[in-house]
């Protein structure tokens, strides 16, 4: 054994094991650089540290920024929703007036909500149509038998009355409309205008009779009187 050691010895090829420490800790020592030194930063540098300044300033900036533009997009945002509203706002408004209104000319009893009042004026409206066509087939047929008779050939004329210094403007139109009626005219309208100097008034008259002649005998009428 002690020949193979004194072998190995001259031949130089000795083993030496040393007990060398090991490290145990995974933290590294802390290694302060300067900044932009280099193109790595090291472990445990810290740019708050090197320059708060700055750092704080470019902070503020960013947020300047951010708070403008979000600012700026908010804005048409609101005051889109703001237009909208308003307009939602008149819509319902014109509705509610609508509704109100057509609620006006239905039955009393009707209710006022929008299903009932859409309801009766439906009904209303199918009402009236049917009556439409009843009216059309009366005035057709009251038609059909004036022809028949011939009281289709009734003209419509006018005449003028004019009395000065009236007594009572209702005593003479009495006498006027007696003699329109024993003369088989029937009148359609009158307009007059009275003052203590005068009564005026026109009427429409449906007859057979001309007119000069119809007038005369007006004008005799007033003149008994």
């Amino acid at each position: 054994m002690d020949h193979f050691f004194q072998q190995q010895l001259l031949q130089g090829d000795v083993f030496c094991y040393e007990n060398c420490p090991v490290n145990q800790s995974a933290f590294v020592p802390y290694i302060c650089r300067p900044w932009g030194t280099g193109s790595e930063v090291g472990v445990g540098s810290s740019s708050m540290e090197v320059h708060p300044t700055n750092m704080n300033k470019r902070m503020i900036e960013l947020l300047k920024r951010s708070f403008t533009v979000k600012t700026e997009t908010q804005e048409p945002d609101s005051k889109r929703c703001y237009q909208h509203m308003m307009s939602e706002r008149l819509r319902r408004q014109k509705e509610r007036n609508g509704y109100l209104a057509l609620h006006s000319v239905l039955p009393h009893d009707t209710k006022k909500d929008k299903n009932s009042i859409m309801l009766m004026a439906a009904k209303q409206i199918q009402e009236l149509e049917m009556y439409k066509e009843m009216l059309k087939i009366r005035n057709d047929e009251i038609e059909e038998r004036l022809a028949a008779s011939g009281i289709g050939n009734v003209e419509s004329t006018q005449i003028r009355i004019e009395v000065a210094n009236p007594t009572s403007r209702v005593d003479p139109m009495i006498d006027v409309l007696k003699c329109l009626k024993n003369l088989g005219s029937k009148t359609r309208s009158i307009r007059s205008q009275f003052s203590d100097k005068e009564l005026v008034a026109v009427m429409e008259i449906e007859t057979k009779i001309e007119a000069a002649e119809l007038e005369n005998a007006v004008k005799r009428t007033l003149a008994r009187n």
